[in-house]
């Protein structure tokens, strides 16, 4: 809906924003613990990284987890300036482009609690390690095509509902929803 005057009082923007967000935290309540429950069991399943769901056939989408990538950081900056200056590579500071390069060949040996150069086997002094793994969160990936067949779905199930409810539809227009192929019966 555009931000410009609609001819509605103040009293009906407000009463229609009303409406609005108590429609959107009822679906939210209704559809929170479905989500939830998705996301939990990809979390909670070793080795399972995704779900699908087809409907009538088709792939509509993709949830796939998210983790946390490992990674390398300058944790003791005297230590890696000393490094980098038996290197060549620093000027009071360590060279950045330097420490970029030693923190993408960096490597964690877990049974000596070190970061080691990839590369030449070097001990790298000053770098430190967070690993990776944690949990981030799922997200849905929609086939071409996956969500707009969904929405015309919900758009003939909910469109009278949202008829019943003046102040969300514009007057006298169908409620703009997004097309899909045709549902067979």
């Amino acid at each position: 809906m555009s931000s410009e005057n609609t001819g509605q009082t103040p009293e009906e923007h407000a009463r229609a924003a009303m409406v609005a967000y108590a429609v959107k935290e009822y679906f939210a309540g209704l559809c929170d613990p479905y989500i939830e429950a998705n996301a939990a069991f990809i979390e909670g399943t070793p080795g399972l990284r995704s779900t699908s769901a087809t409907i009538d056939g088709l792939l509509a989408v993709t949830f796939t987890e998210s983790r946390r990538k490992p990674s390398f950081f300058v944790e003791n900056e005297d230590e890696f300036v000393e490094y980098a200056d038996q290197k060549g590579e620093a000027r009071f500071v360590a060279n950045e482009a330097f420490e970029k390069g030693v923190l993408r060949r960096a490597r964690w040996d877990a049974e000596n609690g070190v970061a080691y150069d990839k590369d030449s086997g070097e001990i790298l002094p000053g770098i430190g390690y967070k690993p990776g793994g944690d949990f981030i969160s799922v997200k849905p990936s929609w086939t071409d095509g996956g969500r707009e067949y969904v929405s015309s779905i919900l758009a003939e199930v909910l469109g009278g509902a949202v008829k019943a409810l003046p102040m969300l539809s514009p007057d006298e227009q169908e409620p703009e929803t997004a097309s899909g192929p045709e549902r067979e019966r």
